[in-house]
């Protein structure tokens, strides 16, 4: 959970100073974070108060799955590569 909240805090400082510098605002639509299969990390979020959106996006052709913490108008994925069928 540490590594997923710097890296946000990371992107949005970033981005929030090359936005600040043109005096725009700055919006996201999506933040994906690659994280370990089946997305232990889902505890963490939920443990702080996070609702994790029901059911898993799996994407078979890409070999990826994904869940989502939704807001109001943009959401973070948590993906992780999809082990292979037997």
């Amino acid at each position: 959970m540490k590594i997923i909240a710097l890296f946000v805090s990371t992107v949005l400082s970033f981005a929030g100073i090359a936005m600040a510098a043109t005096g725009q605002q700055l919006a996201f639509d999506h933040a994906s974070i690659m994280v370990s299969p089946d997305a232990p990390e889902r505890a963490a979020l939920e443990q702080a108060g996070l609702q994790i959106s029901p059911g898993v996006n799996r994407n078979e052709g890409q070999g990826t799955a994904s869940i989502a913490v939704e807001f109001q108008n943009s959401y973070i994925e948590l993906v992780w590569l999809m082990r292979p069928s037997p």
